[in-house]
């Protein structure tokens, strides 16, 4: 995306709720009621709770005192971090670069690969950076299926946090992408609740709410990849309304700078807002955390006898929040010096500050509330039901496990064949779209041989467009052995049920590609017009031999079931632009008007029984309806170079017609 599109959208709309407009008695209450109005995800975080006492000088201190929740750790006035997407050799020179002028930041990563292995990752992380999501396979997530975008987004976050053992809660989006102008709300509400119930709850694309409110934490970005920063952060900066909302700013977006000038240049930009003693200079995982806290965390109302002050905070558990910055607590109306001591009987204190401000507290987790010392995955991708002796990670070699699905059942197999229990164990089962609950928690006793687990969750959108491909599932299970917390991933992928044919997918047939300056538009016309059977691209300007084919097997589980597939990858490989016809037997169940939700840059002639379609309306008659379409494929990397969009929707409306089928044979079409 280009980086004038991303100064379009740096400002970021505020939506504040008043505590006493909401009835909350604190700010954490009304924060927490905002965000659960907000949320399209259905996905909130389990909470504990702690004690905190404050111990003041006098009773009329600790009768004058109040506490809230500081908008940034330790009360700092600013955050600035750094993201950087893709696997990339040349990250591991970043990552000294930000070090020598003291930036952290937050590598966004596809699957470990050659190009970045779980090596090279792992060296990522010294220096307090962090990994977040970034899909599997860097696809335009608003054009694959339902299920795939859940796997793309699920199971980056299990390898990652296997191969680094570290938790990961922030995702950013391959070539920015999370809603087009086809599906608009509807793509980008599955794709919030995809990535909740995948476990991410901060996204690195600071514009993700412009359209469509989300309960996802943001971080904007300054404009990318060398460009220059100043005025952006200066907006940033001096708009009091967008510091509320989001108090940070991130250098973004790639490494590629590939002279020493472009590296002098933006080293010269860190320096430019490096070294400042009230900003925080923190990784994406660690604000997301904070700001998330400070969103969901309540503060009880005050108890006070004598010169105490007992507080209940009630915060996220740290197993689902997946990074341990602590919160702060600001304690106002009294003088700094008249904090005696802050103590919590579960967990550790510490005064941050006592300047010209108000005291700080940071309040740290409970002591039982551990993040894992390793992480192992377990995949089961044929998705078998018996636990066989490859069912192990490296991790945990001593523990056997299994997660399979069968008949809406998801059944979770734990074998300890070590010496120690293990103990304190929760499992979230992680279910994709179709599912009514996206999250199923469970809390266990200990498990020292063999555990079984069974969760029947509730079909709640068996539409085709939910069920379609493959279904990826998977169990997060957190333990604590010999005093140390682990966590394990296993998942599972399960092929589902024969196509709807009245959706786009698989029912077509597919001609091409012809390269642009063989195509003969002309001749292509008039065949379509005329009925005739077009056999092979020679009839009208292709190479001999190029047949009529069907979609190929892996469609299925990689487009839309509204997608058809054309060249079947986003990148161009060939950089010149090519022709597909697609052709389909349209059934129609009674006369009808219907008219074509498309990307019209991408579709240059729709024909319905030898007629080209307009601007507006059509009739499909009753029975079989000739449909073909001349698709052109750009160069580069474009969304519909994998596949064209169809939708045959009611004549003024985008909801799609249900009475049809697509049909491969018949209505005068070729035969395959």
């Amino acid at each position: 995306m280009r980086n004038d599109i991303f100064l379009q959208r740096l400002a970021v709309a505020t939506v504040l709720v008043a505590t006493a407009m909401c009835g909350c008695r604190t700010e954490g209450e009304a924060l927490a009621a905002q965000a659960a109005r907000q949320s399209p995800t259905g996905c909130v975080m389990t909470t504990y709770s702690q004690q905190l006492q404050i111990v003041l000088s006098t009773p009329e201190a600790a009768r004058s005192a109040s506490v809230a929740v500081t908008p940034l750790y330790n009360g700092y006035d600013w955050a600035v971090s750094c993201r950087w997407d893709d696997n990339v050799r040349a990250d591991l020179h970043m990552r000294d670069v930000m070090a020598a002028h003291g930036y952290k930041g937050t590598w966004y990563l596809n699957r470990p690969n050659s190009s970045l292995n779980a090596e090279i990752g792992r060296k990522l992380l010294v220096g307090g950076n962090s990994i977040g999501g970034h899909s599997m396979t860097h696809p335009f997530l608003t054009f694959v299926g339902r299920n795939r975008l859940f796997w793309e987004a699920l199971a980056v976050r299990l390898h990652w946090e296997a191969a680094t053992n570290r938790p990961i809660c922030s995702y950013a989006f391959s070539f920015c992408d999370f809603r087009n102008r086809l599906e608009g709300d509807d793509v980008h509400r599955d794709i919030a609740t995809a990535l909740r119930r995948a476990g991410y709850y901060h996204i690195a694309n600071g514009w993700f709410n412009d359209e469509m409110m989300t309960d996802f934490e943001l971080t904007p970005i300054l404009p990318s990849d060398g460009a220059p920063v100043d005025d952006a952060a200066a907006r940033f900066l001096s708009d009091a309304d967008h510091r509320e909302e989001h108090p940070v700013m991130s250098f973004s977006m790639h490494v590629w700078y590939s002279t020493p000038e472009a590296w002098a240049r933006f080293e010269d930009q860190l320096d430019s807002y490096g070294g400042r003693p009230n900003w925080w200079y923190c990784n994406q995982t660690e604000y997301a955390a904070y700001r998330w806290q400070r969103r969901h965390s309540v503060l009880g109302e005050p108890v006070r006898r004598g010169n105490e002050l007992t507080i209940e905070v009630t915060r996220p558990v740290l197993r689902e929040l997946n990074d341990a910055v602590p919160l702060t607590l600001a304690v106002g109306g009294v003088k700094p010096q008249e904090i005696v001591a802050a103590r919590c009987g579960s967990a550790e204190v510490k005064i941050a500050r006592a300047g010209d401000g108000p005291a700080l507290i940071d309040l740290y987790h409970d002591r039982d509330q551990r993040l894992p010392a390793a992480i192992g995955l377990i995949e089961n991708p044929d998705n078998h039901d018996e636990l066989g002796d490859g069912d192990v990670s490296d991790d945990f070699p001593d523990i056997g496990g299994l997660l399979h699905f069968r008949e809406g059942r998801l059944e979770l197999t734990l074998d300890n064949r070590g010496g120690r229990p293990l103990e304190d164990v929760s499992v979230m089962y992680r279910l994709p779209l179709a599912w009514k609950e996206g999250v199923i928690r469970r809390q266990v006793g200990p498990v020292s041989r063999r555990f079984t687990d069974v969760a029947q969750p509730t079909l709640d959108r068996p539409d085709y467009k939910y069920t379609s491909g493959t279904s990826f599932y998977a169990a997060q299970v957190d333990f604590v052995r010999g005093g140390e917390a682990g966590r394990l991933h296993l998942s599972c992928r399960a092929p589902n049920r024969e196509r709807d044919a009245s959706y786009p997918q698989g029912g077509f047939l597919v001609l091409g590609p012809i390269p642009a300056g063989q195509f003969n538009d002309a001749k292509a016309r008039e065949a379509i017009r005329a009925g005739r059977h077009m056999r092979s691209a020679a009839d009208f300007g292709g190479k001999p031999g190029l047949q009529w084919r069907p979609e190929s097997a892996g469609a299925r589980d990689l487009l839309g079931v509204e997608v058809i597939e054309t060249g079947g990858w986003w990148h161009n490989d060939d950089q010149r632009k090519e022709y597909y016809l697609l052709r389909s037997a349209l059934r129609s169940e009674s006369e009808q008007a219907a008219d074509f939700l498309c990307d019209r840059s991408a579709v240059e002639g729709i024909f319905v029984n030898g007629q080209q379609a307009g601007d507006g309306p059509v009739t499909l008659r009753s029975g079989p309806n000739e449909l073909v379409l001349i698709v052109l494929r750009g160069t580069d990397w474009l969304a519909n170079n994998a596949g064209c969009f169809l939708r045959v929707v009611s004549p003024g409306g985008r909801a799609r017609l249900t009475n049809i089928r697509f049909e491969t044979g018949g209505g005068g079409g070729p035969d395959p």
